[in-house]
């Protein structure tokens, strides 16, 4: 093994170990992180997840459960665990009054049959219990009864750690039969894969080419096939537009539902309101332009960083201009009205052009002007912040040593003026530099299932390659893996009524074809560990960085839309890399091969997104 190899490994293994560690330490300190103590289960009353936001009354729930008390009649100590507020009754009589959090109660009852009753209501999530008695033998677990409706009707208690379902979704087309459906289409795909895999650029021309007509088809077929209001808070988007529109004022965190965000995406999206709402038409149509042209750009800068990256390489070039245009999370996205594509597309312009700055070429003006970008992107989303670590590792070798302090204040004031005052401003009105849309001191009091976590969340995966559809109830590997090669979540749409009018089986194809790419991003990272140049470095660490923020907020919020795997689009060009050095790493007769697949992986995941 190497000394690269080594060192690398080395940060890498120490890398994930404190990661499970700071996880760890987060999951004891979390409010909403179920740990359990066996042989007691966590219980909620009901199994189906409610896919809209709550903002109404907390619910409550009742659980019960039958017992035998011993001959002496002695007290017993019940140790009740519960997020939100418990009260308990014994024989259908008050035995402790109405308190939040965890509580030991001493209950006494005579020799016989008893019924024991706990009244749970939620805190901004389920009302969920944790009960244990062991004098008398008496656990939470599958022999307790549940009621959701005021004791009208009562069913078992359902295990708390087990993932809640989706019915209705689980009822469209699965992974397997969507493949089996669709493989019979792409045989002219994969033999073009083939002819490309040897044309170098020939093929990079090609597929910027058909990117080009792909996306203006896309866009086209947007405009005038899928609903006004389609995409996450769509109209919510809308009407931060139509504030800045009216009044060019900034809105505080708490005015409307999304005006936490950082406003240049509404502030460009502003006039498109006013010309929309002149005419009489719906502004989220519109609203879509600034999205489908920041989507495309994503693309183009997957292939200049990797162009740079790896120079004298036009076929690894069109490669990961593959992976960018025909990236799922960003066709699906870029479709909707939403500030994250416009901050992914500006981030990832922003870590192209730190690779294009050769070693010893980081001027004074040239570090501004990257400030500046990523100052913009930061001003559309703080998600954006995630390319700052790996973009320090590109540039680290190309600042002269002498200059290399001048270099980081003239970025780090560019970055500033252009959209870290934005930051600052929160900071001095709001007490925090960021004021997350989950925030209670908004005063904007909403919760969404499952409104907790549990080790399993963290451990599960499969059931994205089964049925892809909502898969992400399961866990935060297949929330991860369905929003990043599917539309996990169906652009938000929480009803088969309202879905889009794209093709399902194409959908649910693309959920086993996206473990082509999956496989060469996972070799061209281990190839990285090889490597000693800073891309292969800024790539691991980028997306290290990226994966342990999603698993902090995945932690720390515990809604299930928390896991979209565009919130991690701007580090799009560090994926291409690895996918490229994962595609290289094969000799000539595989990776034709693999070329053939991964070009039929591009046209499942753009069939599946058009809508017609």
């Amino acid at each position: 093994m190497g000394r690269a190899l080594t060192r690398r490994a080395a940060l890498a293994l120490a890398g994930a170990v404190a990661l499970a560690a700071w996880l760890a330490w987060g999951g004891a300190r979390s409010p909403s992180f179920l740990r359990d103590e066996a042989p007691a289960l966590w219980l909620r009353a009901e199994d189906a997840a409610v896919l809209v936001a709550r903002r109404g009354a907390d619910p409550f729930a009742r659980y019960r459960v039958r017992f035998v008390a011993p001959g002496t009649g002695s007290p017993f100590a019940l140790s009740l665990r519960a997020p939100g507020w418990t009260e308990v009754v014994l024989d259908h009589r008050l035995a402790a009054p109405v308190t939040r959090g965890d509580r030991r109660v001493w209950l006494a009852a005579a020799p016989g049959v008893h019924e024991l009753t706990i009244i749970a209501r939620g805190d901004f999530g389920p009302p969920v219990i944790w009960a244990a008695a062991p004098e008398l033998g008496v656990y939470s677990g599958r022999s307790w009864e549940a009621s959701s409706d005021d004791g009208k009707t009562w069913g078992p208690a359902r295990d708390a750690a087990r993932p809640l379902e989706a019915p209705d979704f689980a009822a469209l087309p699965g992974a397997s039969s969507g493949f089996l459906a669709t493989l019979p289409w792409l045989i002219a795909w994969l033999a073009l894969g083939a002819w490309m895999s040897r044309r170098g650029r020939q093929a990079d021309r090609l597929v910027f080419a058909a990117a080009a007509a792909a996306w203006l088809v896309l866009a086209a077929a947007a405009l005038a096939f899928l609903r006004p209001g389609l995409g996450y808070d769509a109209y919510w988007h809308a009407d931060y537009a139509g504030r800045l529109a009216r009044t060019w004022r900034l809105p505080a965190p708490g005015d409307a539902w999304q005006t936490f965000q950082a406003p240049l995406y509404y502030a460009l999206c502003a006039p498109l309101w006013s010309w929309a709402t002149a005419l009489g038409r719906e502004p989220t149509v519109f609203m879509r332009l600034p999205s489908l042209l920041s989507g495309f750009i994503l693309g183009w800068a997957c292939r200049r960083f990797v162009a740079a990256a790896r120079p004298g390489r036009p076929d690894l070039a069109a490669a990961a201009g593959l992976l960018g245009w025909f990236l799922p999370a960003n066709l699906y996205i870029a479709q909707t009205p939403s500030n994250e594509p416009l901050a992914a597309a500006l981030a990832a312009l922003f870590l192209a052009e730190c690779a294009r700055v050769r070693p010893g070429g980081l001027t004074t003006r040239r570090a501004a002007g990257l400030g500046a970008v990523f100052g913009a992107a930061l001003l559309t989303k703080a998600t954006a912040a995630l390319a700052l670590a790996p973009a320090a590792i590109l540039l680290l070798p190309a600042a002269p040593k002498r200059g290399r302090a001048r270099a980081a204040a003239a970025l780090a004031l560019a970055a500033f003026a252009a959209g870290g005052w934005f930051y600052a401003r929160t900071w001095m009105l709001y007490g925090a530099p960021l004021v997350g849309g989950w925030n209670p001191a908004r005063g904007i009091r909403w919760w969404q299932d499952p409104g907790y976590r549990s080790a399993g969340d963290f451990l599960r995966f499969g059931a994205a390659l089964r049925r892809p559809f909502y898969a992400g109830l399961n866990g935060f590997w297949d929330a991860l893996y369905s929003t990043l090669w599917n539309d996990g979540w169906q652009s938000g749409v929480p009803s088969l009524f309202w879905l889009a009018p794209r093709p399902l089986l194409w959908q649910a194809a693309g959920a086993w074809w996206g473990l082509v790419p999956s496989a060469l991003i996972a070799r061209g990272l281990w190839a990285g560990l090889r490597r000693r140049d800073a891309y292969s470095g800024a790539a691991l660490l980028g997306l290290f960085a990226g994966l342990a923020a999603a698993l902090r907020l995945f932690l720390t919020v515990a809604i299930y839309s928390t896991v979209k795997a565009s919130y991690l689009l701007g580090l799009a060009p560090l994926a291409a890399l690895a996918l490229c050095d994962g595609l290289d790493s094969f000799s000539d007769a595989p990776r034709t091969g693999w070329w053939a697949l991964l070009a039929a992986w591009a046209a499942v995941a753009f069939r599946g997104a058009l809508a017609l």
